[in-house]
């Protein structure tokens, strides 16, 4: 049973386009749990491949992960790959 909670979040991202692909950039604080999360993603236009480092912690967790994507067939849908636990995943990013 637990009550609503007033609290407060920042996000700022920053998509940048460079030579070699892209960079995207996140940060997110929120005050509810102490929780906030950073992620760092460097996308790769030859081989159509991103790599991505990310953190998050709070009151109740801590986790560092790192991903691989690869976009299948020039659309929104890619395939994701995380480090740490197994697991394999499909993304949709209309960005």
């Amino acid at each position: 049973d637990e009550s609503p909670e007033l609290g407060l979040k920042v996000v700022a991202e920053r998509y940048i386009p460079t030579d070699f692909g892209s960079v995207f950039l996140l940060a997110d604080l929120n005050s509810i749990d102490s929780s906030w999360f950073v992620l760092a993603q460097f996308g790769l236009a030859a081989p159509d491949l991103s790599v991505e480092v990310s953190h998050g912690e709070s009151d109740t967790y801590s986790e560092t992960s790192l991903a691989l994507s690869r976009t299948l067939q020039d659309g929104p849908v890619s395939l994701r790959l995380e480090s740490k636990e197994a697991f394999a995943g499909i993304s949709i990013n209309t960005f």
